[in-house]
């Protein structure tokens, strides 16, 4: 047996201190502020310790509201994503034509930035103007307030979420389909196999494993929602707070009410139903029918009925970046025309000119380079220092610190997000160009 050493802590060590500063501490300190009553972030005094803020929080009807959607968003966001990508990577892995061509427009949304694909399907939502009430005239239905009735905001929410969600489970389940063996589906080709029992049977327990990891990556995902709200109602959590959420609410009360300790303990909330959720989900892990002729007419039916799952997945995810190009080109009257117009009149270039100079956009593009530059390169030596000791090296409490890693995965940075800000105040980071 390999005798233990301390050289695996020293390619832990980047990783290590990174995890204790910005998330082990953190976590620690929301933890005990949510204790604190009163308490001044800038002073770091407070009344008394007590469980006044949780109180105060489950008596608070805006933080049941957000508890409320959270969860309906979560129950059909998820299943609904992982779904309809299983359905897709299933496709995309058949002998089909053009398939790299469909899998660049399916991981598409993944690569994009949900602020600005956001403003884009609230476009798309507009009661008005939107490209989505203008397809549901074509068959007679009227109008949906989409964005602007409560009873309407979480189904837009949740149609943009599931759009959003399913490049990464794509790309997670063609990478599992990848690796079941060819030898089992052409004995069940031989065998005649249903198609459908061979999706059951082969399929399914094949890629087990990532299905798993995606409805638990998922659920982190989903009760971390911000972004998707932020973007669609410009800052605000729906019509008379309809699609408030779980994080929405810690931010509100966090930079708007400056309630730290309240903010905090509906962090605190939410890691612990995000973990015992997780800890649940890790826990529960005929003869032949048809003549020959008739199974060919099958086949040629279920061809030709793939392409058209695959062109309509394709058409539903291009449509937000096809809209959004469309409408870049547009003139302001344009945008807002009553029954939308589908194409420019004049292709307006000059649109781009004066979006470079109307604010400091070469700025903003350098900062992005900048953060995706030394970020990456982080991220990749962190990780790569990391994964070699934990796969060549045998060191004192390997499995504990294993297993300590793989938990950050559980906690929301959202949670985090008010003690690091402190710890970046303390740092001096704030307003500047440093880290």
């Amino acid at each position: 047996m390999e005798k233990k050493s301390m050289k695996g802590y020293l390619y832990l060590m980047p990783a290590l201190i990174i995890i204790l500063l910005f998330t082990a501490y953190p976590l620690v300190r929301a933890f005990l502020m949510s204790f604190y009553e009163d308490y001044n972030m800038i002073s770091g005094e407070y009344s008394r310790i007590g469980l006044g803020n949780y109180k105060d929080l489950f008596g608070d009807k805006d933080f049941t509201k957000a508890l409320r959607n959270t969860s309906i968003y979560v129950v059909f966001v998820v299943p609904c994503s992982i779904a309809l990508s299983l359905l897709i990577a299933v496709l995309l892995n058949s002998n089909i034509k053009f398939r790299g061509l469909f899998q660049t427009i399916f991981f598409l949304p993944y690569v994009t930035s949900v602020i600005a694909i956001g403003l884009v399907w609230s476009w798309i939502f507009n009661s008005n103007y939107g490209l989505l009430n203008y397809v549901l005239s074509w068959f007679g239905i009227a109008k949906v307030q989409w964005l602007n009735k409560p009873k309407y905001a979480l189904p837009s929410l949740i149609i943009f979420s599931v759009w959003k969600s399913m490049a990464f489970d794509i790309l997670i389940f063609l990478a599992g389909l990848q690796t079941i063996p060819k030898d089992l589906y052409n004995a069940a080709r031989v065998d005649s196999t249903p198609r459908w029992r061979v999706f059951w049977k082969i399929t399914v327990p094949g890629i087990a494993p990532m299905i798993s990891y995606a409805f638990i990556m998922g659920f982190i995902s989903a009760f971390k929602v911000y972004n998707e709200v932020f973007s669609l109602w410009g800052g605000k959590a729906g019509p008379a707070n309809s699609a408030i959420t779980v994080v929405y609410y810690i931010y509100d009360k966090f930079y708007n009410s400056h309630n730290y300790g309240l903010a905090s303990a509906a962090a605190v909330i939410l890691f612990l139903i995000i973990l015992v959720l997780t800890v649940v989900q890790r826990m529960m892990g005929k003869k032949e029918a048809y003549m020959s002729k008739k199974r060919k007419i099958f086949n040629i039916i279920a061809a030709v009925l793939k392409y058209v799952i695959l062109i309509f997945g394709a058409l539903f995810t291009l449509m937000p970046f096809l809209w959004m190009i469309i409408s870049s080109l547009k003139t302001p009257a344009e945008i807002i025309a009553i029954p939308p117009t589908l194409l420019p009149s004049s292709p307006q270039w000059s649109n781009y000119t004066e979006a470079w100079s109307a604010a400091p956009f070469p700025r903003y593009f350098l900062n992005t380079i900048i953060v995706t530059i030394f970020s990456t390169i982080g991220v990749l030596a962190t990780a790569i220092l990391s994964a070699f000791a934990f796969s060549r090296l045998n060191f004192p409490g390997k499995k504990l610190v294993f297993s300590l890693f793989l938990a950050t995965l559980m906690i929301p940075g959202e949670m985090l997000i008010i003690t690091n800000f402190i710890t970046i105040t303390k740092l001096k980071w704030i307003d500047t160009y440093l880290p």
